[in-house]
């Protein structure tokens, strides 16, 4: 069945074709929800409120576009939607945050990581700055947007990426130095 016949099945509350649309985009939307959460749980429930809006909207889907995107784009919003409704972000920046403008080198550590890895370092950072990582390095947003989406300002948006790569630094050091030996 084509996609634009399941989408219109869809529309008419057909179960089965509904069911057949999830069981098509749930792996993409997994896999973009395990960057923002790092259990199967979380990220399952995050794609499972996606997917309600997604079936809620479908006359919102402009065929001409790649539904593949636009569901990303509509679990992105759910993802920030709910990360604003339970996370408070700090916007208070303090003075030694101010004197201290950190930017890091994109290129400064250079590795080969396998996806997981890459989740299992991105899951050590706090929540808000994982985040903004992720918007930021990951889906391409900008300090601007990121700032309008999550109510902060594009400073904190800055501040946070900053301290999300210090920490993802020292976390990448501390796995790729080998165990030293006192002598």
């Amino acid at each position: 069945m084509s996609l634009l016949s399941l989408i219109e099945k869809c529309k008419k509350n057909d179960r089965k074709a509904q069911f057949e649309l999830y069981d098509r985009e749930h792996k993409a939307l997994m896999k973009t929800a395990f960057r923002y959460h790092p259990n199967e749980e979380d990220a399952a429930e995050v794609v499972n409120l996606a997917f309600f809006k997604i079936l809620t909207n479908l006359e919102k889907f402009d065929p001409e576009y790649s539904f593949g995107g636009w569901c990303k784009k509509v679990l992105m919003n759910t993802i920030i939607d709910e990360f604003r409704k339970n996370k408070k972000f700090d916007n208070q920046i303090s003075a030694e945050d101010s004197a201290m403008e950190v930017f890091i080198d994109n290129n400064s550590v250079e590795l080969a990581l396998e996806v997981e890895e890459v989740s299992v370092i991105l899951n050590q950072i706090p929540d808000n700055e994982r985040l903004v990582f992720n918007l930021y390095e990951m889906e391409g947003y900008s300090h601007k947007e990121i700032a309008q989406q999550l109510g902060v300002s594009e400073r904190s948006s800055k501040r946070y990426l900053s301290q999300a790569k210090l920490n993802l630094k020292e976390i990448v050091s501390k796995i790729t130095e080998p165990d030293r030996v006192a002598i």
